[in-house]
């Protein structure tokens, strides 16, 4: 997503992972961290550390999906 302020502009990137685990293989235990790739911080006046996840529901017809978690 895109978003001008100023003379600035903000990018925010959604990414829709499998789970938790599967952001760990490329992050390592510490998750939150956010992974931002040498080439592309030359571009960048400042970036977020962290990163924020989120869980996604959707409805499909009468049912909700619920995440993995909460499956019985």
């Amino acid at each position: 997503m895109r978003h001008v302020v100023g003379e600035e502009v903000e990018f925010m990137t959604i990414i829709l992972w499998d789970s938790i685990a599967a952001v760990r293989a490329l992050t390592g235990e510490d998750y939150e961290r956010a992974v931002i790739p040498d080439e592309r911080k030359k571009y960048l006046q400042r970036f977020e550390q962290q990163a924020a996840h989120f869980e996604v529901w959707w409805r499909s017809g009468r049912r909700t999906v619920k995440p993995p978690a909460e499956r019985g």
